[in-house]
Parts: C-alpha cells; structure tokens; sequence
C-alpha cells in the first residue's frame, strides 16, 4: 500500500490499491494471463515493488532466459526429422485441377446459366478451387454467373411471394410480411418497385370489387318494415295516436336516412304519401 501511495495522488492512478484487499486483487490482475494491455506504469510498480530497483530485475530477467536457452540447447532429435510411414502423412487439399479444353467450355457454359458450384463440380468431377480459379480468371463469367443466380433467386422468391399473396388474398402487406419476413426482407432489398407494384396491384384489385346495391330489393323490406311496425303498433298500442312522419321514424329508426336521397326507395315512399293522404 505504501509503496503506491506516491502516485495514487496522479491520474490515471487515483485507483490503485488503497487497501489490503485492493493489493490483493491488483497483484491477481497484474500476474494472471492478460487479457487486456494495462499502463507500463502498472508494470513498473509491480517490478520495483517485488525487485527494489529495475536493474535487480532485468539482471533476473537475463539470468533466466540464458537457463532457458541452455535448457532447450539439450533436446531429442526433432520428430520431424525422423521417418514416418505413411499412414501418418497428411495429405493436403488437392490443387485445382487443370482442365481440358473441351470440358473447360462446357464448365463455363454450365456456370454462365447460373448452375451452382456444386452440381458443375458433381456433374465434371471436380473441385470447388477449380470452378473458384476459373472465375477468378474469367471476370466476364463470374458476372455473368452473379447475374444468373441472381435471376434464378428474383424468380424463385418472387413466385413464392405471389403465391403467398394468393393463399392469403385478403390480407394485407403486414399480415403477409409476418407469414414470411425473409421473402418480403429479400425482395424488399432486392426488387422493392415490384414488391410495391404487387401491392399496388392488390389494393387497386380490392377497390374494383364492388358489388352492385339491390336498390328494388331494398325498397320491398323497407317498405315491408314500415307496414309491419304500423301494424304490430296500432294492433298492441292506443288506436287514437294520429299517423305522422315523426310517429313513422320512430317505429322505423332507418327510415329518415334511407329516404334522404330521392333516387331510391320509390316505393316506399309512395306507400308513405298514400298512408298520411288517408289519415
């Protein structure tokens, strides 16, 4: 504790040590296996707390890499050296394979439709570092492979999608994302104009479906109502209530609204000018 007391009162070392338990932790921390780089200040407190002085240790430090060395001087023959049968030898990857000429064109028409690395190395016997090497020789093929994998991916995921959409026509963009978020992440990255397009296409589907009002089947019910609700009033209730559009809208609350257009419901209108005509 004392011996860091010094420079306890610089920063960055307002926090070392204070107590003996703090000492104790400090010294597990400074000689554990780091796992970090701490202050060469640290480094040095720790030298001349355990040597005195600097010059103790480097004369310490010296003394024991020179036993180290003397040491590793006195050694078996390296196992290296030895002879080691076959089974124990190790073969490393095989190098790319060079290719025929004939068998190099159709290598490179197979990747210029797209087809993975893994089937033209299934299909010509050979090597992932060899389809990789052509590439890399070829920039014109791996873009056109790029491309083709590309199209194969923008078709498969765009039919996935539609078919999503049909399975579920009525629901909407969110509810179809959550069905399948990869699908929407990858189009919506990849081909959002389509994706949107769709979507577009979607909703103005559902704003054409509209079906057409049965305006005359509509005017019979509602004429029927009125009829009904007068009879089942004046057969149950006081028969000295005079008939009136107010009497009529009461018994018919959907009444008022559905003859506030003139173009529909003739005939109850009609039915309802006879009724007050006779009162």
């Amino acid at each position: 504790i004392g011996h860091v007391s010094r420079v306890r009162r610089f920063h960055p070392f307002e926090r070392l040590p204070a107590s003996d338990e703090d000492a104790m932790s400090f010294i597990k921390l400074m000689t554990r296996k780091p796992r970090r780089r701490y202050h060469p200040l640290k480094h040095l407190l720790m030298i001349t707390w355990l040597f005195g002085t600097v010059k103790s240790f480097t004369e310490c430090y010296f003394e024991v890499i020179s036993s180290l060395q003397s040491r590793n001087a006195v050694t078996e023959p390296r196992t290296s050296d030895a002879i080691q049968p076959d089974s124990l030898i190790t073969k490393g990857e095989p190098r790319p394979k060079k290719l025929k000429t004939s068998i190099r064109n159709q290598v490179m028409e197979a990747l210029a439709q797209g087809t993975s690395k893994q089937i033209v190395c299934t299909e010509f016997s050979i090597t992932v570092s060899t389809v990789n090497k052509l590439l890399r020789m070829e920039s014109s093929l791996k873009v056109a492979w790029q491309n083709a994998q590309f199209r194969q991916q923008l078709d498969a995921m765009r039919s996935l999608w539609a078919k999503i959409s049909d399975l579920h026509a009525g629901s909407g963009i969110k509810a179809l994302r959550a069905l399948s978020p990869a699908t929407y992440a990858w189009l919506y990255r990849n081909d959002r104009d389509w994706l949107m397009a769709q979507h577009c296409i979607k909703n103005s589907a559902h704003a054409r479906i509209i079906r057409p009002v049965d305006w005359e089947g509509r005017d019979i019910r509602l004429r029927g109502l009125v009829e009904s609700s007068l009879y089942s009033f004046y057969s149950v209730g006081p028969q000295c209530v005079p008939l009136s559009k107010s009497l009529l809208f009461s018994l018919v609350p959907i009444l008022a609204s559905s003859l506030e257009s003139s173009r529909h419901y003739s005939c109850t209108r009609a039915y309802i000018t006879g009724l007050l005509r006779k009162k």
